[in-house]
């Protein structure tokens, strides 16, 4: 629905994933299809990744909280790379 309208809007879609690198194999091939996805559509893509079970354990801290950290802390940097607010 975004790509109909985003003339109509005057807004810019991308597309933005985070690998969390947690089911081996099947995260890098989600990663891909996402990528190959934008692409077919035209969309800036951006992606990042990180080992978030292994951060996790150096950190002894809980996976879901380091995972998102780090996903929010890609998306802050992606703002800032483009003059928004954090």
């Amino acid at each position: 629905m975004l790509l109909e309208l985003r003339a109509e809007l005057g807004i810019v879609v991308s597309v933005v994933h985070f690998n969390h690198k947690l089911r081996g194999a099947e995260s890098e091939a989600d990663q891909e299809f996402v990528a190959k996805l934008a692409c077919e559509h035209g969309l800036e893509f951006h992606a990042d990744s990180s080992e978030v079970a292994h951060l996790a354990a150096e950190g002894h801290s809980c996976i879901e909280v380091v995972a998102r950290e780090l996903r929010y802390g890609f998306f802050r940097q992606l703002l800032g790379c483009r003059g928004g607010r954090r």
